[in-house]
């Protein structure tokens, strides 16, 4: 029953907006720095997608397949599986 009561007393005196007063800088920095690391781990996936295709793009190019398959296998453009 001690945290209805906290709740009640938060409320009526305003905790949470005396804090966000003093506080709002660093709340604002943690919430874009959570933001930020999440964009970070999205961006760093991607590339090790594209790491992966172009490995295997340069395994079947060892093995001696056709451009245009290495093409459909791995989304690849024609170009960059050329310069590989």
């Amino acid at each position: 029953m001690c945290v209805p009561k906290e709740r009640v007393r938060g409320k009526k005196h305003d905790i949470l907006k005396e804090f966000l007063k003093l506080h709002a800088g660093e709340v604002l920095s943690m919430l874009y720095t959570e933001l930020n690391l999440d964009d970070a781990i999205a961006v760093a996936r991607e590339e090790a997608r594209e790491d992966e295709k172009l490995e295997i793009a340069r395994n079947l190019l060892a093995e001696g397949a056709a451009h245009e398959f290495i093409q459909r296998i791995t989304g690849l453009d024609i170009e960059t599986i050329k310069n590989l």
